[in-house]
């Protein structure tokens, strides 16, 4: 854990609200109650081969489009409920994603990772190019940054593979109006410590 004394006053700084979670909650339980009568009127039309028709692929369509409605709704709003209800919970050290301390970045929990643990970070922008986007916001910041590591460290987010250390901070909920200019600015300093940063793009649909 850090102290207020460990934190620099280097902004930006990404500490999660309740209220960037909130429409996306919303936005779930709908799917969720409008999913769920379909997927089980689905299920009924398809046990029981209703409706008769004389053309198979009307009846194909109206025996399996609310089943398959009804459990994309469902997923999509399970997912949402999943992933949004925790995050608007978070509270103290656990609702930092990021901040710049005097020894190096603190991530989730107040963990730091120092700056001389740190060789490189890529800025990934997700884009959603679909039709139906149905927790998608185009309003969001939908930004995650991924550090390399020089050597694994215990802070929440680290992965490591075939001796590649890196730690994701997801930025992906915060309003793009408000934090699209601190991200850039977090960019800026990662820069000022002489931290290349790689621009990527990346497809996602939730």
């Amino acid at each position: 854990m850090t102290d207020s004394t460990s934190r620099g006053t280097q902004s930006p700084s990404f500490t999660s609200r309740s209220g960037h979670h909130r429409r996306r909650i919303w936005r779930s339980a709908i799917l969720v109650l409008l999913g769920a009568p379909l997927f089980v009127l689905g299920v009924y039309l398809v046990a029981n081969g209703l409706p008769e028709m004389s053309v198979d692929k009307a009846r194909i369509f109206f025996s399996g489009g609310p089943l398959t409605l009804g459990a994309v709704g469902l997923a999509f709003g399970a997912y949402g409920l999943a992933t949004g209800i925790p995050g608007a919970m978070r509270t103290g050290d656990d609702a930092i994603d990021l901040e710049f301390g005097d020894a190096g970045i603190i991530v989730r929990g107040g963990e730091v990772v120092p700056w001389g643990s740190i060789k490189g970070a890529t800025s990934v922008q997700y884009i959603n190019n679909s039709k139906a986007r149905l927790l998608w916001r185009d309003g969001d910041l939908n930004r995650d940054l991924v550090l390399r590591l020089k050597e694994p460290l215990d802070v929440p987010g680290v992965a490591s593979k075939n001796d590649t250390h890196t730690v994701r901070i997801r930025l992906l909920r915060y309003p793009a109006a408000d934090y699209q200019k601190p991200y850039a600015q977090l960019v800026a300093t990662l820069r000022s410590h002489r931290i290349q940063v790689v621009e990527e793009k990346k497809y996602k649909q939730t």
